[in-house]
């Protein structure tokens, strides 16, 4: 599954074991490196993105008693009506957020929780591609499937 710790982790081992001019000798900084290429190549094609990031969003997202449960972080849950309303949002991050930005005194934060699925997507149409596939499986929950 990916989420934003897995790509930061994976992104942060790929920039310590790049900062040299010199291939991975190691031979846990080879492993690394190819595990980073096959998850940028996969991440890149919609068609093999998708799926993890469902399963990702399932395992963050669920109906459960009429109530919807959100999972933004391993720490912080959050119940919501399963009507609150919700958003994918793709550019600089894939993230689904669910709940309304209410307008407040001006230093309330928004009454929202996000669920990251990916930082730093691809550049050019593949948001159009896993966006709507996202918000698809969005309604799917929403609905108890």
């Amino acid at each position: 599954m990916t989420s934003w710790l897995s790509t930061f982790a994976i992104a942060s081992a790929f920039l310590l074991t790049g900062c040299n001019s010199q291939p991975p000798q190691k031979p846990e900084d080879i492993e690394a490196a190819r595990k980073l290429k096959a998850h940028i190549e996969r991440m890149a094609d919609p068609k093999q993105a998708i799926p993890e990031f469902i399963a990702d969003l399932r395992s963050k997202v669920r109906l459960a008693d009429g109530l919807l449960i959100v999972q933004s972080y391993p720490w912080d849950y959050r119940v919501l009506p399963p009507t609150s309303s919700w958003v994918v949002k793709c550019g600089l991050a894939l993230e689904v957020s669910f709940g309304t930005t209410v307008p407040g005194d001006g230093g309330s934060p928004p009454d929202e929780t996000a669920v990251q699925l990916y930082l730093s997507p691809p550049f050019g149409n593949w948001c159009e591609s896993v966006a709507p596939a996202i918000g698809k499986e969005v309604q799917l929950i929403l609905n108890g499937h």
